[in-house]
């Protein structure tokens, strides 16, 4: 039986205002027993965690209520997994803040024991409660107890508006604001679609009302670079493990203006397709940041749809020989899904030395698992690519004299010639390598009498 928070919580006289069916309304807040709360992570800041709960867990239920998942949820929450130990700082620093002056900003609590808003705080009062020697200081959560008249779109506009506020975006990783705005669009397409909501109205423009600082152009972006990563896991056959997302949400931010400019100067099919796979590649490998990537949308020529002035640095030719260097799509996809392939792990065999699998012997797993493939993608030819194309993009962008121009090649031909004289060096280099040397080589010898020719000329 669900137990009635009205009852088990203590009224502390004081009230938080909350934007409740349409109308203003000051909810008393509660102090509540931590054992009849539960971690809320489905959607709001931390979906992410939950979805990746799922992926380490699938085919299982995780009921947030049972006690062997909260403690999986709060060692998540307190930067313990292998995927959230960037939070583990900041934990850490709730925990002090808490412990020096107790709680001081109270959470948002459903009726069911929920936690709508405080789950970090909720997380560091449940470590002091276990850890203090003073149980009864920590045992209670300050909250306020959203009424039975609360509505979904309430719920949202409650996660919306006061997480992805200013206030509180420091909170908020770009990724789970990205999955409340999709929420957002989903939540009112549907009541416009049931009538709940005029037909004149549109989810955009809720969305943008809904969120403090937000744009109708910045919510249908943040909606356009989600579907962008939607793409992209399904291209590395991990569809909605956003987790993997990590710190790449500017590298897709600025792949997604790249895309939507190729697609607005109607390029070939062909080309968009390769065109993102390259940029998946490019993030994924971490050879251009989002800076860098903006070179990509120069070369384009910028979006024709979009106002305000065009690149000067359009160079469709230097963008075309960059994706040259790539294979195929599919090639690209088979690379990138092999090194998020999980591999066995290592076991120890009877002759004592490590091999890959479950257990050890003829019938392991070792033995039946296949040597890893080659790459598809040539990493060395990529990051020669990237970097050319780099220097191509920053040379037009910027006025060289020719002079500083040649100069420029003649150090780097000195730099070059100086590290091909170490033995060690030219030991590393693999057959392949020494062929693009050799190759670079060629062209610089061949272009030497066209330029020549131009200054006599």
């Amino acid at each position: 039986m669900k137990p009635n928070l009205l009852q088990v919580g203590q009224n502390t006289g004081r009230v938080e205002r909350h934007w409740i069916g349409g109308c203003k309304r000051d909810l008393e807040v509660y102090r509540i027993p931590l054992e009849h709360l539960y971690f809320n992570i489905e959607n709001g800041r931390y979906a992410d965690r939950m979805i990746c709960l799922r992926h380490e867990n699938p085919g299982v239920f995780i009921d947030p209520r049972d006690d062997k998942w909260k403690e999986k949820i709060e060692e998540m929450l307190a930067g313990e997994h292998k995927d959230t130990a960037r939070d583990s700082a900041a934990f850490r620093k709730l925990i002090e803040d808490i412990e020096a002056r107790d709680q001081l900003r109270p959470g948002v609590v459903l009726r069911d024991g929920g936690v709508l808003d405080g789950n970090r705080r909720l997380a560091a009062l449940r470590r002091l409660w276990k850890g203090s020697k003073n149980t009864e200081r920590f045992r209670v959560f300050d909250a306020v107890i959203l009424p039975d008249e609360t509505t979904d779109e309430d719920r949202w506009r409650i996660e919306a508006g006061l997480q992805l506020g200013m206030n509180e975006r420091w909170d908020y990783s770009p990724v789970n604001e990205l999955l409340k705005i999709r929420q957002g669009f989903r939540m009112y397409g549907e009541m416009i679609k049931e009538r709940r909501l005029p037909a004149k109205e549109s989810p955009v423009r809720l969305v943008a009302r809904a969120i403090y600082g937000k744009t109708e152009a910045d919510v249908e972006e943040m909606d356009s670079r989600l579907r962008l990563m939607d793409e992209y896991l399904e291209f590395i056959d991990h569809p909605e493990a956003y987790d993997r997302i990590g710190e790449s949400s500017e590298d897709f931010k600025e792949a997604t203006r790249i895309v939507r400019a190729a697609e607005n100067r109607q390029s070939e099919p062909k080309f968009v397709a390769k065109l993102k796979a390259v940029l998946f590649y490019q993030i994924e490998s971490d050879l251009m940041n989002n800076w860098e990537l903006r070179g990509i949308y120069h070369a384009l020529g910028g979006d024709p749809r979009k106002k305000g002035p065009k690149s000067k640095r359009t160079n469709l030719e230097a963008l075309e020989e960059f994706l040259g260097n790539y294979p195929d799509p599919r090639q690209i996809r088979e690379d990138l899904k092999a090194r998020h392939s999980p591999m066995p792990f290592p076991v120890a065999t009877p002759s004592g030395k490590a091999t890959r699998g479950k257990a050890a012997g003829p019938k392991s797993r070792a033995a039946a698992t296949p040597p890893p493939k080659a790459p598809r993608v040539d990493r060395n030819r990529a990051e020669a690519a990237t970097e050319v194309f780099k220097r191509r993009m920053e040379m037009a962008g910027k006025q060289h004299s020719v002079r500083k121009l040649a100069e420029r090649i003649l150090a780097d031909l000195k730099t070059l010639e100086a590290e091909l004289s170490k033995p060690a060096n030219r030991k590393s280099l693999s057959p392949d390598e020494r062929a693009v040397l050799l190759e670079t080589f060629d062209h610089i010898v061949a272009a030497i009498p066209a330029c020549k020719k131009h200054l006599k000329n």
